[in-house]
């Protein structure tokens, strides 16, 4: 993946450690995996 990949999952273990939620929400895991899929600009 690589050094944004590194980084997104830093910002997601940040995240859950400042908050106590995960990143994406709530939901049923199926959903939540489509999230940063879903949003506009990832990955570009």
């Amino acid at each position: 993946m690589g050094p944004a990949g590194d980084v997104f999952c830093l910002g997601a273990v940040l995240t859950f450690a400042a908050t106590g939620t995960g990143p994406f929400g709530k939901g049923p895991w199926q959903g939540l995996r489509r999230r940063p899929v879903g949003v506009r600009g990832f990955g570009q």
